[in-house]
């Protein structure tokens, strides 16, 4: 607002790029280590069902299913009996516990 006269940004080239930019952080976190800071608060990480780095594909799915349906797949996640949310499933990622290291 201090770059636009007081006023709200309304440009959706603005959202547009704020939400690639969400998806640059969670992707580089989810390749690079399976988790983000919460996720090494809560001890889970995240993991391919095929092997344990993710791929830009399964991250891009991931990201964009979890924002655009969030309320429906935490439901689907309590519902399912492997837990997996519908953004897992789509993706073929899961959440694991990760082991407690020193």
């Amino acid at each position: 607002m201090a770059f636009n006269k007081g006023q709200a940004i309304t440009n959706p080239f603005f959202y547009l790029v704020l939400y690639a930019v969400g998806f640059m952080f969670f992707a580089w976190f989810w390749r690079k280590t399976g988790q983000t800071l919460g996720m090494q608060a809560w001890r889970i990480k995240v993991i391919s069902e095929t092997s344990d780095n993710l791929t830009y594909k399964q991250c891009f799915v991931r990201y964009t299913t979890a924002t655009i349906l969030f309320g429906f797949t935490l439901i689907a996640a309590m519902a399912s009996r492997q837990g997996k949310g519908i953004h897992d499933k789509l993706s073929r990622t899961a959440i694991v516990l990760k082991n407690n290291e020193l």
